[in-house]
């Protein structure tokens, strides 16, 4: 088991296509060995969720690379759809919660074009004219806010533009309550705080 255990730390180790990065690479490696993933808590995940299902808005979960986005995402899929069996081979998964369609977009940047535009567009309508559908979405904001930009220069989809105003003024403001939507930046957690756990976690799951 221990064996296992330090291949799967060196499944989270930089490599030349950077997919430590990324979290469906990580799970696929734990399934495959057969150990249990390494989970930190610190406190993130308990309070998005108890926030969501208290009152169900669409979600952005912004950040770089490794911050966590596709992790958190995929936490919230389990919570809400009670597996995640199908996670790694559905393009855009899909859960329901109370009388809400929630579709879940792993990395907004990893989507097609097309998609992207079709995002956006359920995205304004779960927030402005409170659609039933709501987005939960992993994704950098800079690229997320410039496709908007992109979006409202070639189609002129002047409506876009509310909801570009309306992720800016989040960005911003982290604490903004404004409009049908929660957008939690994970590039601003404490990541010595994060580590600390993280290094605790893993001296615990090794007996060390």
């Amino acid at each position: 088991m221990k064996k296992s255990f330090f291949k799967l730390l060196a499944a989270y180790a930089p490599t030349s296509q950077n997919k430590a990065s990324y979290d469906e690479h990580v799970s696929k490696y734990v399934e495959r060995l057969g150990v249990e993933e390494i989970n930190i808590d610190n406190g993130l995940f308990s309070k998005l969720f108890q926030k969501f299902s208290s009152q169900p808005h669409s979600i952005i979960l912004s950040g770089s690379a490794g911050d966590g986005k596709t992790y958190l995402l995929r936490k919230l899929y389990e919570q809400i759809k009670g597996d995640t069996a199908d996670w790694g081979d559905t393009y855009i998964p899909e859960a329901t919660f109370n009388d809400y369609k929630i579709k879940f977009i792993k990395d907004f940047t990893e989507i097609e074009k097309e998609d992207k535009q079709t995002v956006l567009e359920g995205l304004y309508h779960s927030i402005f004219e409170d659609s039933i559908q709501l987005y939960i979405i992993a994704a950098n904001d800079g690229i997320l806010t410039d496709t908007l930009r992109e979006t409202i220069h070639a189609g002129n989809i002047q409506h876009f533009k509310e909801l570009l105003t309306l992720i800016e003024k989040h960005i911003d403001d982290p604490y903004t309550l404004d409009g049908n939507l929660i957008l939690l930046d994970l590039s601003q957690t404490s990541s010595a705080k994060n580590f600390e756990l993280l290094l605790n976690t893993i001296l615990d799951m090794a007996d060390i």
